[in-house]
């Protein structure tokens, strides 16, 4: 890490990685003063707020009443070895504090899922169940001459995807001559193409993400040829879609952009299905792959740290002493919704916002501290984040790689792993 430190006990960072999306950008400057971090060198929304929150002071709390750590630890222990049924979820955290809230399912005999499972499950039944081709960032940037998204507005959740790896001037692709190509297919993504001769203007089919599945299904069997009557199509959007399918097949590397959190309507694993299925076609006379953004919140990271150690991505049980795979069953807004179970533990490391579904359900949440009032819970422990107050390791969105995270400002607050573990120790 590059730091440079003045007289005024200000310290700055380069080459940060961001915890705080799946992209995990690695060439952030972040200055320290004090415990306040000012994010200077390449800003986006997700990171400016992320860096940028406030570091209150805050202890843990039991039923309301300030306490010690070691009192809430004890107590959390306690409520662990009562419940009948725990669920573990939110699971915002980095390997290690995923490593240890495994552990604390298996010894508390707790479901564990994440808080982002209704999304990640519509990828995981098309890969169980048919397998896909997928691609990096890497190759995004450097080789891909046609891009399809689908359904997905990077710039909202992906603030400088389009920047790092489509418009990127150290890209290999674009120091060639040719120029690439860009198109979209869903809810409306207004692609800007940078300056310069030789680019064509992007193609764009707006239609909701609902009517995604029709759209790609269309474009399959335009890509294999077949004269079929697309009659819930406009003969306009379908000139577009024979421009697209042209495209896909005249390419020499093109990619298919979707996450699976903007594909937000019922069995929309199948939309996800078919997307596979055309890369798939794709492959018979060229080259195609899929890119899936998602893994924010530490959800990749958790999927990864739940399959070495269960066999399995997420939701499982660990009720029987043994991992038990339900991935519907264990959905944690079904369990909440349905009161299923008699304890929930929550954690949330990076998000000092507690989006957890209504209920009456008792709570231990261990949680990044905020100005807002402490949420309710039998037990609250405030806990630091990883990247600003300890090192630690996050997979990126396209899962290849783990990237090491920086401690940036001294701790005030425990690690999480560290907090779960010694509610393991005591259980």
């Amino acid at each position: 890490m590059n730091t440079a430190v003045s007289k005024h006990k200000t310290v700055v960072h380069k080459q940060v990685i961001c915890p705080f999306c799946s992209l995990l950008c690695d060439d952030l400057t972040i200055q320290v003063h004090e415990r306040e971090l000012s994010l200077i060198e390449n800003r986006c929304p997700k990171a400016r707020q992320g860096f940028e929150a406030a570091a209150p002071m805050l202890q843990p709390h039991i039923d309301g009443q300030t306490v010690s750590l070691d009192q809430a630890v004890k107590q959390a222990a306690i409520l662990m070895k009562q419940a009948q049924q725990p669920l573990i979820s939110g699971m915002g955290t980095d390997t290690a504090g995923s490593r240890a809230a495994m552990l604390l399912a298996e010894k508390s005999g707790a479901i564990i899922d994440h808080q982002a499972g209704d999304a990640i499950i519509r990828n995981m039944l098309v890969l169980q169940a048919n397998g896909w081709i997928m691609t990096t960032l890497s190759e995004v940037k450097n080789r891909a001459d046609f891009i399809l998204f689908l359904g997905t507005d990077t710039r909202k959740d992906y603030p400088r995807f389009m920047e790092r790896f489509v418009y990127n001037k150290d890209s290999l692709f674009l120091k060639k001559t040719h120029p690439r190509n860009l198109a979209s297919i869903g809810n409306a993504l207004k692609l800007e193409l940078p300056a310069g001769p030789g680019h064509k203007p992007p193609i764009s089919i707006a239609c909701p993400n609902t009517d995604l599945g029709d759209y790609v299904s269309a474009l399959l069997g335009l890509v294999r040829g077949k004269n079929i009557p697309f009659t819930a199509i406009s003969p306009r959007k379908l000139s577009r879609l024979k421009t697209i399918a042209e495209k896909l097949k005249s390419s020499k590397y093109s990619v298919l952009v979707w996450s699976p959190a903007a594909l937000d309507f019922p069995h929309a694993e199948l939309t996800i299905q078919v997307i596979c299925e055309l890369i798939r076609e794709l492959n018979h006379s060229t080259r195609a792959a899929g890119l899936s953004l998602g893994g924010d919140n530490g959800s990749g990271t958790f999927m990864s740290v739940c399959a070495w150690q269960s066999g399995y991505p997420f939701r499982v049980s660990y009720a029987n002493k043994y991992p038990l795979y339900d991935p519907y069953n264990f959905s944690t807004r079904k369990l909440l919704e349905r009161s299923d179970i008699d304890l929930l533990f929550w954690l949330s490391s990076f998000q000092s916002e507690i989006n957890i579904p209504e209920n009456n359900i008792p709570k231990i949440i261990l949680a990044r501290p905020s100005n807002k009032p402490a949420p309710v819970a039998h037990v609250f422990i405030p806990v630091a984040t990883p990247g600003i107050d300890h090192a630690g390791n996050l997979f990126r969105t396209d899962s290849v790689v783990s990237l090491p995270l920086k401690q940036l400002r001294s701790g005030h607050y425990p690690d999480a792993a560290d907090v779960i573990n010694r509610i393991n120790r005591e259980i």
